[in-house]
């Protein structure tokens, strides 16, 4: 019967030489010894040893950490006046009167200019400026929390966000200079 492939039974081929995988181990010691037995009768031992595995460390040189500087902390009050492009403060306050005007402040920590609530008649103004947000022209006005101006019922909320920022009793707020604000 015939071997699958095509070899005749009994033939053996071998890969070529050059597929033919070579590992090549340096024993430390290896070789044939003769062994002297009877007279004239020499058989031969063989004695392999195992090669020795030589370690290397390899020393990675790794680069010093990255420091990032700290930048400066802030006060509320200079990020509120990073808000303001050509702030004129007045030598005394200044008396206006709105028919009726939203009462902003500047929540420094969240970074948003957020409505206090509405006021109307006479406000004292300590300084004039340009909101850099929006380049409208506003007016800086003290307003002493929950008492000035009737607004006397800011929320709860609001009133956590004041206190967050280093204001439990006055803030510095403003009003948008349009034409329903007249200086008196």
């Amino acid at each position: 019967m015939e071997a699958l492939g095509g070899n005749p039974v009994g033939s053996a081929t071998r890969p070529p030489a050059a597929l033919t995988p070579s590992v090549q181990l340096a024993p430390t010691q290896s070789g044939t010894r003769p062994t002297v037995g009877a007279p004239g009768a020499e058989t031969a031992t063989t004695v392999t040893v195992a090669p020795t595995v030589m370690q290397t460390t390899t020393s990675i040189a790794l680069p010093p950490p990255i420091q990032i500087p700290e930048l400066p902390v802030q006060s509320s009050e200079e990020l509120w006046r990073e808000q303001q492009q050509s702030r004129q403060v007045f030598a005394e306050p200044r008396n206006y009167r709105t028919g009726t005007s939203n009462l902003w402040w500047y929540d420094p920590i969240n970074s948003q200019h957020v409505v206090l609530g509405v006021i109307s008649g006479d406000f004292a103004a300590q300084a004039e400026f340009v909101l850099e947000a929006t380049g409208e022209q506003a007016l800086e006005i003290p307003y002493r929390i929950n008492q000035s101006y009737d607004l006397t019922a800011l929320s709860p909320a609001i009133i956590e966000r004041l206190g967050a920022a280093g204001y439990t009793e006055w803030v510095e707020t403003y009003v948008l200079l349009d034409s329903g604000v007249v200086q008196q």
